[in-house]
């Protein structure tokens, strides 16, 4: 929602973008405006909405693969000081509730061990790896929020300055498809990310066939 155009460069990159390796996406954020605007979404997956996974349907389970998702935000923008300073922040939410299975191959219940291994050996050992299997709760929590401030302090003379934020936490999520052959739980882990990133742009219109772009960005992902 914070977009306002973005571009895609696949080939013949400009100078201004080095030695890209791959596609290259410039992306222009929207600012306030001398109108007040706002929005509010909000979009639901239900699980009876929600097709069965074929591989669990055909073993005889008929668990929704993605049992809900919610995804909700809005944004808004205007004046603080009419035709000089103006402001623009939006949030998007995102809850999403979809269990993830391991499966095996080789392990379809409890083996029988040799005769060497105890008894409880045996036991303890079909229980951890049983322990293993199955299907697990994975609930994908996820915040982004933007905010933007702009100021045309001269006619030739624009400033402005944007914080994003992002963070997003989902247990069981290392490994991300709903079904994982020959994994386990204890293969897998939870997935954190925390973003931020502040950018300063200073736009200068210096005579008729000359501008001046002065940015500073300070960032941290963890």
């Amino acid at each position: 929602d914070s977009v306002q155009e973005f571009q895609v460069t696949a080939s013949n990159y400009s100078a201004e973008l080095g030695q890209a390796a791959g596609g290259v996406v410039n992306a222009v954020t929207k600012s306030g405006t001398n109108a007040l605007h706002a929005d509010l979404f909000y979009y639901l997956r239900y699980p009876t909405l929600t097709a069965l996974d074929s591989l669990q349907k055909s073993r005889g389970i008929y668990t929704q693969p993605i049992h809900q998702q919610q995804q909700f935000g809005g944004s808004a923008g205007g004046p603080i000081t009419k035709d000089k300073l103006f402001y623009f922040v939006t949030y998007e939410g995102l809850r999403k509730v979809n269990p993830i299975s391991y499966t095996s191959t080789s392990f379809n219940g409890p083996q029988t061990c040799l005769a060497a291994i105890p008894t409880a050996t045996c036991a303890a050992a079909n229980a951890f790896i049983g322990a293993q299997l199955g299907a697990f709760a994975r609930s994908t929590q996820q915040d982004v929020a933007f905010a933007k401030l702009d100021y045309q302090f001269t006619a030739s003379n624009h400033l402005s300055a944007s914080l994003n934020g992002l963070n997003f936490k989902a247990p069981n999520s290392y490994q991300t498809a709903v079904t994982q052959s020959n994994g386990s739980v204890s293969g897998n882990g939870t997935a954190v990310t925390r973003e931020r990133i502040f950018v300063v742009n200073w736009d200068s219109v210096i005579q008729s066939n000359l501008t001046n772009n002065f940015r500073f960005q300070w960032s941290r992902d963890r």
